[in-house]
């Protein structure tokens, strides 16, 4: 995802700050921003292979951890599915579906959610939804969804709130889901953290012969720096 960024991206004010969360992010493990053949995703967010594509398998009384398992096997994907999802898929269940309302109906049957990360289809119960509160101090919450778009891991389908006021940032969705986005938003700020302390590092140390002819841009007469000598050789310019 990184290479193919045009150099109009890299050249963008944010643009360190998404390469920097990028690669702490790949620390995590495979890159999320990979759609599953190998081409990077442009999409605000990564959606099921053809998903309006109809799916003509039916399931046939089998259990809903084999539906699920056929279903990313015939999609070519990933999946990671909780054990806690159990029982049996009824007859002729999903006839004349898509790909996406075959998911859809399966998850309203059997009570789970579902989101697919680029490679992966990852289904867990309704049960373990999950809430974490963030604090922010150099980003605001339109930055972090900014980010997170920009790196295809943003997920429209769960809840995403920021309090401005207080510098806090909501995320709710499933067990991975949110731990994915918390570690994002580590990044993100570690990122930014960084990159105000160098700039912050750079200040008061301006070359004297800078300073002089700044002073000379502002219509002062320029100082010249005194020479520098060294202790055997007194008088002599250093170097």
């Amino acid at each position: 995802m990184i290479a193919g960024h045009s150099a109009a991206f890299l050249n963008r004010p944010h643009c360190h700050t998404v390469l920097a969360v990028a690669v702490a992010l790949a620390l995590i493990g495979p890159s999320l921003a990979q759609t599953s053949d190998g081409n990077s995703a442009s999409s605000a967010y990564l959606a099921l292979p053809q998903p309006d594509a109809p799916y003509p398998f039916v399931a046939t009384d089998i259990d809903v951890q084999e539906a699920l398992r056929a279903f990313a096997r015939n999609l070519r994907i990933g999946l990671v599915v909780d054990e806690a999802i159990s029982g049996v898929v009824p007859g002729d269940f999903g006839r004349n579906l898509t790909r996406g309302l075959y998911i859809d109906t399966l998850a309203l049957e059997f009570d789970f959610i579902w989101y697919f990360d680029g490679r992966i289809l990852r289904v867990s119960p309704v049960g373990e939804i999950q809430t974490e509160i963030l604090s922010l101090q150099n980003n605001t919450g339109a930055d972090v969804l900014r980010i997170l778009r920009e790196l295809d891991i943003y997920q429209p389908s769960f809840t995403h709130r920021s309090d401005e006021r207080n510098r806090t940032f909501l995320v709710t969705g499933p067990a991975d889901y949110v731990a994915l986005v918390k570690k994002a938003v580590e990044a993100i700020e570690a990122a930014d953290r960084t990159r105000v302390s160098v700039l912050r590092g750079s200040e008061g140390s301006v070359p004297p012969a800078l300073g002089a002819l700044q002073d000379a841009e502002a219509g002062d007469a320029p100082v010249a720096p005194p020479m520098a000598t060294t202790g055997g050789n007194e008088g002599a310019e250093t170097q």
